[in-house]
C-alpha cells in the first residue's frame, strides 16, 4: 500500500486523500499522484496531509474492480479482519492506523469500465445533526454540479461509511467569530476552488466566522438601500433609472454569489462585488458605483 505523508509540524486538521479502492478506477490514482509530485509540504498552513494514491495495488494492476490476489471487493472490506485475507488485512491496517488518525477523508471513485459517474461529491446520512452539516460543508467546498447523499441500499463494509463512524468528516468551519487571518485551513490548504473569486465568501466565513460575514452583508444592504434612496430622491426619471439599474445588478450578483456559497443555488461563476478578485469586473463596479454617486448630484440640475 504506497503511503505519503506531508506534515507541517503544526497543531491541525489531517486530511486523507485515497484513490483506487476500485482497481479499475483510474483518474482518483493519477489526480493524487500528480499530487504528491507537486505537492510543496511548506504550503501545510497546520495539520498533516496523507496520500494513498492506489489502495488496491493488485486490482490496479490486473485493470479489475476486486482484488487480484483474493477476490474481495475493498470497499466492503471495511472494518476488515486482522486475521482474514489480505484484503481483509488492508482494510483492518487503514481503519485502525489512518482514518484513526484523520479529521477528513476524501475517497476518490470515477466508475470504472463497468459506467460512468457524473463529476459529484457525495456522503452517507448520519443521526448526527451536526456531523451531518459538517459533511454537508465540505462537500459544498469543492463546487461539484451535484452532491448525493446516500440513505440506504448501499451494502456494508464501505470505507466511508467506517470512517463516519468514526466520527470522521468523509468527503471546517469558522464558528461564531472565525479562525482569524489567512488562517483558514480549507483556503490555505488549496481544498476552496477559486478561493480569490467565486468563493470569496466562504474565505469569510472561515477566517471572520459568522460575525464577519454578518458584517459585509450588512454593509452591501445599507450600500443598496442608500442607492435606492438615491433613486426615490431623484427628480429625473433618467437618474431614477440608472440608479435601480446599478442597484439592481450589483444585488443580483451579491445575492446570487452568497447563496452559492451557503449551497442555497447551484454553483455558477458569479463574482461577489468589491471583494472578489478580478480587473474587469471590478472596473465594471466601480463604473457602476461612480454611475450611482452621481444620481443625488443631477438632483440640483433640477433645484
Amino acid at each position: 500500500m504506497p503511503l505519503y505523508v506531508a506534515s507541517s509540524g503544526k497543531p491541525g486538521k489531517t486530511i486523507v486523500a485515497i484513490g483506487g479502492t476500485h482497481g479499475d478506477e483510474y483518474e482518483g490514482p493519477v489526480a493524487l499522484k500528480n499530487l504528491v509530485n507537486t505537492f510543496d509540504p511548506n504550503r501545510l498552513a497546520g495539520g498533516r496531509l496523507i496520500v494513498i494514491p492506489v489502495l488496491t495495488v493488485s486490482a490496479f494492476y490486473a485493470d479489475q474492480r476486486a482484488s487480484a490476489e483474493d477476490g474481495i471487493n475493498m470497499n466492503r472490506a471495511f472494518p476488515g479482519k486482522a486475521d482474514g485475507s489480505i484484503s481483509f488485512r488492508m482494510a483492518r491496517f487503514l481503519t485502525d492506523e489512518v482514518l484513526s488518525r484523520a479529521d477528513v477523508v476524501i475517497d476518490i471513485h470515477s466508475g470504472g469500465r463497468g459506467y460512468q459517474i457524473a463529476p459529484c461529491m457525495s456522503f452517507h446520512a448520519v443521526d448526527d445533526p451536526a456531523l451531518k452539516q459538517q459533511f454537508k460543508e465540505t462537500a459544498f467546498l469543492f463546487g461539484t454540479p451535484f452532491t448525493m447523499i446516500y440513505t440506504s441500499g448501499m451494502g456494508t463494509g464501505l470505507l466511508t461509511e467506517e470512517a463516519e463512524k468514526m466520527g470522521k468528516i468523509t468527503i471546517g468551519s469558522g464558528g461564531l467569530s472565525g479562525k482569524g487571518y489567512l488562517q483558514g485551513t480549507q483556503t490555505m490548504l488549496k481544498y476552496l476552488p477559486e478561493h480569490h473569486t467565486d468563493f470569496i465568501f466562504a474565505v469569510l466565513g472561515e477566517e471572520q466566522g459568522f460575525i464577519g460575514g454578518v458584517v459585509v452583508i450588512g454593509l452591501f444592504a445599507v450600500f443598496l438601500l442608500r442607492g435606492l434612496q438615491f433613486a426615490r430622491d431623484c427628480p429625473d426619471m433618467s437618474g431614477t433609472l440608472l440608479a435601480v439599474g446599478t442597484v439592481t445588478i450589483l444585488g443580483f450578483h451579491i445575492f446570487i454569489n452568497i447563496a452559492i456559497t451557503i449551497g442555497l443555488m447551484p454553483v455558477t461563476g458569479i463574482p461577489l462585488p468589491f471583494l472578489s478578485y478580478g480587473g474587469n469586473f471590478y472596473l465594471t463596479t466601480m463604473m457602476g458605483v461612480g454611475i450611482l454617486l452621481n444620481v443625488p448630484v443631477r438632483k440640483h440640475l433640477f433645484e
